[in-house]
């Protein structure tokens, strides 16, 4: 099957200047700052078109998108404007869809431990109580209070904020930064993490 012959042309119809130069850049990395309706969506797809057109392979092209809605709609006009051209159209992705496929290249590779995605927040809360029980039972603390929804939610979010900065259980129970922490929920943060582990 021959490809429908659609001049370059085509690729900058209906553009403003700013678009086409968006549409058109070499030589790097580019920063786009645009407003609300500028058209940032049929710039983005134009961009591609014009990279494939060049010869740039679908699968070599990374897209990605905030949330699954925004995911869909624009693969959907992606897929429709490069049918004219004859193009297959790179994949797309949310955040939370790539890191999924990096993982799963790397287990795959046995470079990180088989594991599998806890988007629910109970069983997480689950492993977090049993870590606070456990890190309560080393520091003679009243394991009572710990099956309270704000003990779980304070460490929880003491937690998320200390992996976002890449910070190890062993560098949070030894770091002087932390002191205000209680010493609970350091430990706890050591043993949800062996809990974790275990549990795949």
């Amino acid at each position: 099957m021959s490809r429908p012959t659609v001049p370059d042309s085509a690729l900058f119809e209906g553009l403003s200047q700013e678009q086409r130069a968006v549409v058109a850049h070499g030589g790097g990395h580019a920063l786009v700052s645009a407003v609300a309706g500028s058209g940032k969506t049929l710039t983005l797809i134009r961009r591609i078109l014009f990279l494939l057109r060049a010869g740039a392979r679908p699968e070599k092209i990374l897209v990605v998108m905030f949330n699954r809605d925004a995911k869909e709609a624009f693969s959907d006009r992606l897929r429709a404007e490069c049918a004219p051209f004859g193009l297959k159209p790179p994949p797309v992705f949310t955040f939370h869809g790539l890191g999924m496929k990096i993982c799963d290249n790397m287990m795959g590779r046995g470079l990180l431990p088989r594991a599998k995605l806890q988007a629910h927040a109970g069983p997480v809360h689950f492993l977090l109580r049993q870590a606070l029980e456990r890190a309560a039972g080393e520091n003679d603390a009243d394991v009572s209070g710990f099956n309270d929804p704000s003990q779980v939610a304070e460490l929880l979010s003491l937690i998320e904020a200390w992996k976002g900065d890449l910070l190890r259980p062993i560098e949070i129970r030894s770091s002087v930064d932390h002191k205000d922490v209680k010493p609970v929920y350091k430990d706890a943060y050591l043993h949800y993490e062996e809990l974790r582990l275990e549990r795949g």
